[in-house]
């Protein structure tokens, strides 16, 4: 997919590209076959929407009525399809540039640290003293852009200094989920809590489940009631203190049986029954849907307690990838169990921010957001975390399946080290 998209992008010529590698001649058979079936089903994907529209602009299809500005777009280099689609709307005539006041000299400082921890707790305390000092005055907030490389490891270590040092409500079982901070790219969907117990709940077979999972369900903070979760944790420590390797429903069920809690033990009965009778060899993705969300209504998901704003966002993108699954008959045709929580899974892997609705005046961006980066107040500020070497540029990562000196010729950045570099220098020095 990187590399049809690449190929796309900077307009590398699928149809007459050399094949020195097996990787090459695979790659292009694999793109054929799938271009192919994408033309019969007429299915499009955003590289085409830019040829489309760039070509309804210059046949007279689609007209302009009111002028556009720009705002930003910078003179970093863009690739053949954003570079053809401008030059097209300013053939049109509608089209003008925001013109940004001249900003001052601003203050640069480099500071090194012992490790990585001390780094990022330094700029939690830097965040929470900016924060603090307009505590009184929202009009006053600063703007505060945080540059974290995309790394999970470097993301992971930023979002729990911040959560310890300026919203450390957030360690509170009750406490709010309210952040000042905002994520430009979002969190993986399945990382959200009730997301991933939703798919635990998904992944449960009749027999022959991993105990991770059994416990993930067993004890999860937002499925059940604080009655209930202390009996689901008193089930778990029964499953591990018996050795039970591969538990299955009925051995969960047998250890509820002296139990007097009859709601926890019907939801969880009628949950084993329930994949009982769903099919045992394929069925088309809108069917495993089906199923799956019956699994979720039995057990009361997303739970009993309301759910903040951030919450029912993260359930509602759940359901809508739940109904994209069930949308891919026509692409996956039957399918196992397996196979369509492994889709499901993948789906749940796109990166999702929730919509605020209050002030969050700390954006987290990656490098490559640095594009035309504008602070122009006095309390703005720029930090750029983990600035090394082992960093900025990065490394210059050609795809595999595409011939490198197609790659340099077309201008891709992540081809050619001294490309990437100039790519990144240009990108800093609009930032500062």
């Amino acid at each position: 997919m990187h590399a049809a998209r690449v190929a796309a992008q900077w307009g590398i010529d699928t149809q007459n590209i050399a094949t020195w590698t097996d990787e090459h001649r695979a790659w292009l058979g694999w793109h054929a076959q799938v271009r192919k079936r994408m033309q019969a089903q007429r299915w499009l994907v955003l590289e085409d929407l830019y040829v489309i529209v760039s070509q309804w602009l210059q046949n007279g299809t689609l007209k302009i009525s009111e002028p556009i500005t720009l705002h930003g777009f910078g003179d970093r280099p863009r690739n053949k399809l954003e570079q053809t689609l401008l030059n097209t709307l300013s053939a049109t005539g509608k089209i003008t540039r925001h013109i940004y006041d001249p900003i001052p000299q601003p203050s640069i400082t480099g500071i090194q640290f012992p490790d990585s921890r001390a780094e990022y707790r330094h700029i939690a305390r830097t965040v929470r003293e900016r924060l603090l000092a307009s505590i009184d005055d929202e009009n006053q907030l600063p703007r505060i852009l945080i540059v974290c490389p995309d790394n999970s490891d470097t993301q992971a270590s930023l979002q729990a200094a911040l959560t310890d040092l300026v919203a450390p409500w957030l360690r509170q079982s009750d406490g709010s989920d309210a952040i000042p901070w905002r994520w430009q790219n979002g969190h993986p969907l399945n990382e959200n809590p009730r997301v991933d117990v939703a798919l635990a709940l998904i992944t449960l077979d009749e027999y022959d489940n991993r105990p991770e999972v059994v416990s993930k369900v067993l004890l999860s903070a937002t499925l059940w009631s604080d009655e209930a979760r202390a009996l689901t944790a008193r089930v778990d420590y029964k499953l591990r203190d018996r050795g039970y390797p591969r538990p299955s429903m009925h051995a969960l069920l047998h250890e509820l049986y002296e139990d007097e809690h009859e709601a926890l033990k019907t939801r969880l009965a009628e949950l084993r029954d329930s994949i009982h009778a769903e099919p045992r060899s394929s069925a088309l993705p809108s069917e495993w849907a089906g199923h799956f969300a019956k699994r979720l209504e039995l057990m009361g998901w997303p739970g009993e307690s309301a759910l903040s704003s951030s919450a029912f966002q993260h359930v509602r993108e759940f359901r809508t990838e739940l109904a994209h699954l069930a949308s891919l008959d026509a692409m996956l045709g039957s399918i196992s169990r397996a196979n369509a929580r492994k889709w499901l899974n993948e789906l749940c892997q796109r990166r999702f921010t929730p919509r605020a609705e209050y002030q969050q005046p700390v954006h987290i961006i990656s490098p490559r957001d640095l594009d035309d980066v504008r602070l122009d107040q006095e309390t703005d500020l720029l930090i750029i975390a983990n600035a090394s070497a082992d960093t900025y540029p990065g490394t210059a990562t050609a795809t595999p399946f595409l011939p490198i000196d197609a790659q340099i010729a077309a201008g891709v950045p992540e081809a050619r080290a001294e490309t990437l570099l100039r790519q990144q220098q240009q990108l800093l020095g609009n930032a500062l």
